[in-house]
């Protein structure tokens, strides 16, 4: 039985019918590399995302406007009106919620009519600026230069998640300040931000005091490296809402002094990842290469090195094996990571790493409220083999960033670039692009095996296109209606309708990554991971707590999966039960 009988006499056929198995042509378009600097990105909320993963975005943004989510309960970090989860982490909730919510300003749905926004989300507004300290800061009352309370574990520390919390809480106030333009917003984010540049940088980044931030502290989430160096995308964003420079100078001072404990492994990976987030936008203000290559470095370190699994995710801790969870959080700044780094550098693993995660990595993390979390793995000495059972609904951060890794993802699914348009992203989406100040529609939907992609403009314009090739798909073919190749190499015109069909195959990789060549008959491969496309495929027995053995048959050139033991995340995602059952997701192979 070869490949495509096997896709359509299985009962497995539909785990992937989202998509097609039909050319065998050459890739028709590659990335060109980009001439400078960084890439302008569409506004996310003109993007509308649709088909599964614009379902997964609108689930995430439906849970913020739900219980417990009212004000008091947002609110709760700053003026402690109840005992709530890490109380102390002032403005991690609250932060949160405010990005989130005023960045999306209630989404889109697949149809393009926006969502409902939380009803508490103007009232936590006004009201969150009423507690902000003397000193700028949120929170408890502080003596900023007492000793450090490293050696208080996680519940009892407080200086160390005030850091934390109001880190979060600058990016909330901005992207108020940014949707709502209140003048109040605005105020209180820069009275938080001079709190960084008068208080923050010189007490808890100053060279002579190197030992003292180096106390190993019993909580992880409370420790110096995790929760100094989050104020330091908010400086930026602040620095961009006001063109006041001492932010980024300040930023940037601190982002030099993180390389001090900038080092893998690390026990916080959101903290880790987000960190290189804020490195990132340093480097997309000052042009200055040393921050760039620090988070390129980290991220070669991170994947040659174990940290990153096949399913294309990471650890709630920064290691390769020990931990047994992952974070929502950490997944999205792991997809936010690589796509700004594709944006700043025009490489392309970046985006392949970041379709890795969302297909698979991603979309085991989400809950069926909508909420992002924890999920147990399976751990051996060599990091993780499966998904396990869910472990807790994280209202404290997941929730939030979940949707927001999906917010920005929008934003690349198609980009203007060196004067042409780019298609990055196989998926359903409509988007809104300019080149050379003519406005343009990318429209794409993915119908009866074929993704069909209108390209609106001005009457009697023309643009270059091109569609990236993912790593997964073996060939692409870009066709006219009426069957003939289109031809990209010629700019096409408003109004033009295309057809791309997309060939994958299975595949095989190691757990690091790396793609199995030459099969035979009789071979036997340990720890081995198996793709169709995008998706890797789990085993659909068993409980999660073992690498199982599985006999795949290799015919005409061609590997063949058991049609009855395997399936993927996404089949998974819509049958609850089978959800939350342990699924290996690497194998000891024997090829027949």
């Amino acid at each position: 039985m070869n490949r495509r009988d096997f896709l359509r006499n299985s009962s497995a056929a539909a785990v992937f019918a989202a998509l097609p198995f039909i050319s065998t042509q050459s890739a028709v378009a590659v990335l060109d590399p980009l001439k400078s600097g960084t890439l302008p990105l569409s506004p996310s909320n003109d993007v509308e995302l649709g088909g599964f993963f614009g379902q997964m975005y609108e689930l995430g943004l439906k849970r913020l406007t739900q219980e417990p989510l009212n004000t008091d309960f947002v609110l709760a970090d700053v003026n402690f009106n109840q005992k709530r989860w890490f109380t102390n982490f002032s403005g991690d909730i609250s932060g949160r919620f405010l990005e989130i919510c005023s960045c999306s300003r209630g989404g889109h749905r697949a149809s393009g009519s926006a969502l409902p926004q939380p009803e508490c989300l103007e009232e936590v507004i006004d009201r969150i600026v009423t507690h902000q300290k003397a000193d700028g800061h949120f929170g408890a009352d502080v003596n900023w230069w007492a000793n450090l309370d490293l050696l208080n574990d996680t519940d009892n520390a407080v200086m160390m998640p005030i850091l934390w919390g109001n880190g979060r809480l600058l990016l909330g106030l901005t992207a108020a300040w940014d949707a709502f333009r209140k003048e109040a917003t605005l105020t209180a984010a820069k009275k938080l931000g001079d709190f960084y540049v008068n208080i923050v940088v010189p007490r808890f980044c100053d060279p002579k005091r190197l030992e003292e931030y180096s106390v190993v502290s019993p909580g992880y989430a409370s420790a110096y490296v995790t929760c100094v160096y989050e104020g330091m995308e908010g400086l930026v964003q602040l620095y961009r809402a006001t063109k006041e420079k001492k932010y980024l100078d300040c930023a940037v001072r601190m982002g030099r002094f993180h390389e001090n404990f900038d080092v893998l492994p690390v026990r916080h990976s959101h903290g880790s990842l987000s960190e290189h987030e804020g490195l990132m936008m340093i480097y997309e203000e000052t042009g200055d290469r040393y921050f760039l290559n620090r988070v390129e470095k980290r991220w070669e370190d991170a994947v040659s090195g174990g940290y990153v699994n096949v399913c294309g995710s990471v650890l709630e801790k920064f290691w390769v094996t020990d931990d047994r969870r992952d974070e929502g959080c950490s997944e999205a700044d792991w997809l936010r990571l690589n796509l700004m780094l594709w944006r700043s550098t025009g490489k392309e693993k970046y985006l392949d790493m970041a379709e890795r995660l969302l297909w698979n990595g991603y979309v085991a993390n989400q809950w069926v409220s909508g909420g992002f979390g924890h999920r147990f793995l399976g751990i051996d000495e060599k990091g993780p083999f499966s998904y396990q059972n869910y472990s807790q609904e994280s209202l404290w951060c997941c929730s939030y960033h979940g949707p927001l890794g999906l917010y920005d993802f929008k934003r690349y699914l198609a980009v203007a670039i060196n004067g042409k348009i780019q298609m990055n992203f196989l998926q359903d989406f409509k988007a809104p692009l300019e080149i050379d100040g003519k406005k343009w529609l990318l429209s794409s939907k993915f119908s009866a095996r074929n993704f069909i992609v209108k390209l609106d403009g001005p009457k009697g314009a023309a643009v270059p296109f091109t569609v990236r090739k993912p790593s997964w798909a073996k060939n692409l073919r870009v066709k006219f209606p009426c069957g003939k190749d289109a031809d990209l190499s010629k700019p096409l015109a408003a109004g033009t309708t295309l057809h791309i069909q997309v060939e994958i195959e299975t595949r095989l990789e190691t757990r690091r990554l790396k793609k199995i060549e030459n099969f035979e008959k009789g071979l036997s491969l340990s720890e081995t991971a198996i793709f169709l496309g995008p998706k890797i495929l789990v085993a659909k027995e068993g409980d999660g707590k073992k690498i199982e053995d599985l006999n795949m048959t290799f015919c005409d050139g061609k590997l063949i999966p058991p049609e009855d033991a395997l399936t993927t995340f996404h089949t998974l995602y819509f049958n609850e039960t089978e959800r939350l059952r342990g699924h290996s997701f690497l194998f000891n192979l024997k090829i027949e």
